[in-house]
């Protein structure tokens, strides 16, 4: 079974979803994609399209613009309500109003009929290397600390799978020690994290923010807190275990 476009595929172990109408391209496409290891699904119609991609989520889409029910364009806004992986449309058409139709709509690329397998195989693996680039870094901003959750896109973070509201001040300092996890961070270091210079009353604006960051963290009956205190020197963020649910 096609595995899940939120992984980051190898270049070649991709599942790519073919759709066209006209067979000798489904067959053309398929068998090259098929000898580069590449596992394709494909399609003949826009409404065949949407189901399987929903059944088998692809890691890349060739979608035609010319289908008999549903219009390439419709199916690429239907595929973008549920999906991520990154479409290539193929089309007859050199009209650059078509292209930006398709652009607006979602699509990440094109490709002209008649078309060069070399070409094709070429613009295939810049997509899916883009894609994976995209999920790695997504996947890197995230950090799982214990029952923590910072989650550097959204500049959210969870406790337990809840959000806790921080703010700008507070959640800068969480991420400075985050991504020194386990280290002493110096007051010092800190102070230029949050304000880029040290400043006469900058530590005792950190002490006031690390005991708000403590009340919104920690509870009475936690083992042990997550930010500690090395007198002196500064504060280091760790993991602590779970507090007995019992």
């Amino acid at each position: 079974m096609p595995k899940s476009s939120h992984e980051a595929p190898q270049p070649d172990t991709a599942t790519i979803l073919v759709v066209d109408d006209e067979l000798h391209y489904r067959q053309l496409i398929e068998l090259n994609l098929n000898l580069r290891g590449y596992t394709v699904v494909t399609a003949e119609n826009g409404n065949s399209a949407l189901t399987l991609a929903a059944q088998f989520p692809p890691d890349l889409v060739l979608l035609d613009i010319m289908l008999p029910d549903l219009n390439g364009f419709e199916v690429c806004r239907q595929l973008r309500k549920f999906t991520d992986a990154p479409i290539l449309m193929l089309t007859a058409r050199t009209d650059e109003r078509d292209r930006v139709r398709g652009l607006d709509w979602g699509a990440d690329d094109y490709i002209t009929k008649p078309f060069g397998v070399a070409e094709l195989l070429a613009r295939v693996r810049a997509q899916l290397r883009r894609a994976s680039f995209k999920t790695q870094i997504i996947q890197e901003s995230i950090q799982q600390i214990g029952r923590l959750t910072l989650d550097r896109i959204r500049q959210q973070v969870l406790l337990d799978g809840k959000e806790i509201v921080l703010t700008q001040t507070e959640y800068r300092l969480l991420d400075t020690l985050a991504r020194n996890l386990g280290y002493v961070v110096t007051i010092a270091a800190l102070e230029e994290s949050l304000w880029g210079s040290q400043s006469g009353d900058g530590e005792r604006a950190i002490r006031q923010t690390i005991y708000r960051l403590r009340q919104k963290l920690e509870s009475p009956d936690s083992p042990q807190p997550f930010i500690q205190t090395r007198s002196g020197v500064g504060y280091l963020l760790t993991a602590p275990p779970n507090a007995d649910p019992s």
